[in-house]
């Protein structure tokens, strides 16, 4: 186990155990610990999509006052005892970034008093819920037996499938594919069926999503004017991963920035790569929220 601040991208550790120097009798004080081993979501799968989450790291409050963000499962030492309020963000690698790292804040806390003793380790691990002011603006699991909310964008050169196998489904029995073997030059694309209605201003916007791909593919949003022709805003790139990822992107500051209007498509395509064979890119459980 190991704390985020031994790594050179991590930030803060708001209650320092005590460098002292005085009287060589005097004894440092003795921290309780506070071990986290784990941290999982749990949905209404109905209204709020899948309960997978990928929290990377424990955002540590002691008596209100902020310890610092661990990486886990992290073994955190803290100068308090007795009852203390312990409280506890899930935290994320925000655009799948290592070194941006933000506490989850459309998540609930874990917050509860525990009797901490000096040398005394305190076991953790917490189940989350969304906050009940998140709003779900969208959601696509492939589940359904109505179809998909995803089409092909009218420039992609690629397909878009539906994979029916819950051997390759990240869960349940089904979710999509975008591939891409054709001409060079060209690219594949989809989008949403539907515009999506976001608000502006500092509501915090995340596109969630599982995936896994052999190629590197670009996230972006397709903004409708309220005249003119649509626009492109590009968001972020991601990595391949042959295995399945969970990734949280923030579209909150692309949405701001659009001043001519206020519906969007989330948009997932990729260019072609000559040097491999048949580009694929899997996804599952897209989710919208504020």
């Amino acid at each position: 186990m190991k704390l985020i601040i031994t790594k050179s991208y991590f930030l803060i550790l708001a209650v320092p155990l005590l460098i002292w120097s005085g009287c060589a009798k005097e004894k440092a004080p003795i921290p309780a610990w506070i071990e986290i081993d784990s941290m999982t979501l749990s949905t209404i799968y109905a209204d709020q999509g899948s309960a997978n989450s990928r929290f990377t790291d424990a955002w540590l409050y002691v008596n209100s006052n902020l310890v610092g963000g661990f990486e886990l499962p992290a073994r955190v030492p803290v100068l308090a005892e007795g009852n203390t309020n312990v409280l506890i963000w899930p935290g994320i690698q925000v655009n799948g970034i290592a070194g941006l790292r933000s506490p989850y804040l459309k998540v609930v806390p874990y917050q509860q008093n525990h009797n901490l003793t000096p040398g005394g380790v305190l076991k953790l691990n917490t189940i989350h819920e969304y906050d009940t002011t998140v709003l779900f603006k969208y959601l696509e699991d492939f589940e359904g037996s109505g179809g998909v909310s995803i089409t092909q964008s009218n420039n992609s050169a690629g397909e878009f499938l539906g994979v029916n196998s819950a051997a390759v489904a990240f869960e349940g029995n089904n979710c999509g594919l975008i591939r891409h073997n054709g001409a060079d030059n060209t690219i594949t694309e989809i989008e949403t069926l539907n515009w999506i209605t976001l608000p502006k201003g500092g509501v915090g916007i995340f596109f969630e999503m599982n995936y896994k791909s052999n190629t590197s593919f670009i996230i972006s949003l397709l903004a409708k004017p309220i005249d003119g022709p649509n626009k492109k805003i590009g968001v972020i790139g991601i990595n391949p991963s042959p295995e399945w990822k969970k990734i949280y992107i923030t579209i909150s500051p692309q949405v701001n920035d659009f001043a001519l209007g206020n519906q969007f498509k989330p948009l997932i395509g990729f260019a072609r790569q000559p040097s491999i064979g048949t580009q694929e890119v899997y996804i599952d459980n897209l989710k919208i929220l504020y």
